[in-house]
């Protein structure tokens, strides 16, 4: 987990937009959290959630990827109303090695955009 803190870190400072990070294990339950100096308060639950989300989905899918299917008019609208609140808006990603599925990371602090840039440093560090 430091690892991926770490990179998720660099990443975020690289482009001045503190974040929140959070890791959890493939059952959602909360391994590793780190706020960043000036990260907003108000995107803590946010990160805790998209790495729960990942995890609630086993690892099949990002946050990013969820947000087409709970629309209006899909199938699984209103799905992210269940579990508690689940997050579909970038910045939470599998986290996975040789292939399998160990937790879920979840970011968040910037823009979707920038959740999804300094998640992405986080994985590729694994």
């Amino acid at each position: 987990a430091g690892q991926i803190i770490s990179a998720v870190e660099a990443q975020a400072a690289s482009i001045s937009v503190p974040q929140n990070i959070a890791i959890t294990d493939p059952a959602g339950h909360l391994l590793a959290f780190k706020r960043m100096e000036g990260a907003a308060l108000v995107s803590i639950d946010v990160a805790l959630k998209k790495a729960k989300t990942v995890s609630l989905f086993g690892g099949r899918f990002g946050t990013d990827d969820l947000t087409n299917l709970v629309t209006a008019g899909s199938a699984f609208q209103g799905l992210e109303q269940t579990n508690g609140g689940l997050v579909v808006i970038g910045g939470g990603l599998p986290i996975k090695v040789g292939g399998t599925f160990v937790g879920g990371l979840g970011v968040s602090g910037g823009l979707a955009a920038q959740d999804v840039e300094c998640a992405e440093a986080g994985v590729a560090a694994v």
